[in-house]
């Protein structure tokens, strides 16, 4: 192996546990990539206005653009509520980690540096 893999090539536990010792820096960086990229914007539906909606770390409000259903209408527009949320089919579950086991080995990386 020639250097640290891409995010894209590792994909499982023992990937991780082989390239811990090899490359400790990069395997810390790429599990905190993993833990931050669990999380997605959920559509809570459409709202009336602006100020109907929550703006803040974890909500957002979006214009959406409805395509027409016949030929001929103009697509409208429609605000929606986003939520970020944590999506449980996130790589970082798939691959078989807890949080807590992600915390654990990232914490066990950052004593190495």
């Amino acid at each position: 192996m020639r250097g640290f893999p891409k995010y894209t090539d590792i994909a499982t536990k023992y990937d991780v546990n082989n390239l811990r010792d090899i490359f400790p820096k990069e395997t810390k960086q790429f599990l905190e990539c993993l833990k931050g990229d669990r999380f997605i914007w959920e559509d809570k539906g459409d709202i009336p206005s602006i100020e109907d909606g929550i703006v803040d770390d974890t909500h957002k409000v979006v214009e959406v653009l409805i395509q027409p259903t016949c030929e001929g209408e103009e697509p409208t527009k429609e605000l929606h509520q986003l939520e970020l949320i944590e999506d449980k089919n996130a790589r970082v579950f798939r691959m078989g980690y807890t949080l807590n086991e992600i915390d654990s080995i990232i914490e066990e990386l950052s004593s190495l540096s």
